[in-house]
């Protein structure tokens, strides 16, 4: 190849490069395609939203059922009837005294 051909070559490919348009032509399913974009993100944000507040909701009912099993064990421990201390001291003296 000569160099007088290559140059030829170049030049017509650096004149295509300048007559070729930059951008291709834009379609109507371009222009609608950022729309569908915010469309699906928007989905999948208020499916996060919904599967969040789920979980939420779980914790809340798993606290509420702690809480009320504790509440439970406290009534229980202040029900139980627990010996006056002058009664056990009596009880120890008897013993003592056998």
């Amino acid at each position: 190849m000569t160099l007088d051909k290559i140059l030829k070559e170049h030049a017509a490919s650096i004149q295509k490069r300048m007559t070729s348009k930059v951008f291709p032509k834009v379609g109507d399913g371009d222009l609608t395609f950022p729309q569908e974009m915010r469309d699906r993100r928007a989905a999948e944000l208020q499916a996060s939203i919904d599967a969040l507040s789920i979980r939420r909701e779980e914790t809340i009912a798993r606290f509420d059922q702690e809480i009320a099993a504790l509440k439970k064990e406290l009534e229980a421990l202040k029900t139980i009837a627990i010996p006056a201390v002058a009664a056990v001291a009596k009880t120890v003296k008897k013993r003592q005294k056998k």
